[in-house]
């Protein structure tokens, strides 16, 4: 059966400065799009996912295509295949198992 999204009951929630960091902190934490939907997921007893180390490898994952973009460019200019080719290749293969296994971690598998 479908769930009903109409929702028509209203909780204000008061908070001390303190009480409203330490919320703020877990919500920013967890990468919910907003306080409903963070508040959702903890009544739903949905999991909390907190991506640990995603910043890092998308971090990471720029820097290399960076690279592959300078070497694509100069061998349109210069039709050489420059040798920094397979090392950035290898490089972007790392980082996408990075990638891959932190997805698979937080879908729980593997």
């Amino acid at each position: 059966m479908k769930e009903n999204r109409y929702r028509n009951k209203q909780m204000i929630v008061r908070f001390t400065e303190k009480e409203f960091a330490e919320f703020s902190a877990k919500m920013n934490k967890s990468k919910s799009k907003s306080r409903s939907d963070f508040i959702m997921s903890l009544v739903k007893n949905k999991p909390i996912i907190v991506p640990d180390g995603l910043p890092e490898i998308a971090a990471e994952l720029k820097r290399h295509g960076n690279n592959l973009n300078q070497i694509a460019r100069l061998f349109n200019q210069t039709r050489s295949c420059p040798y920094q080719l397979d090392h950035a290749l290898e490089n972007c293969e790392m980082s996408y198992e990075a990638v891959k296994n932190l997805v698979f971690k937080i879908n729980g598998r593997r």
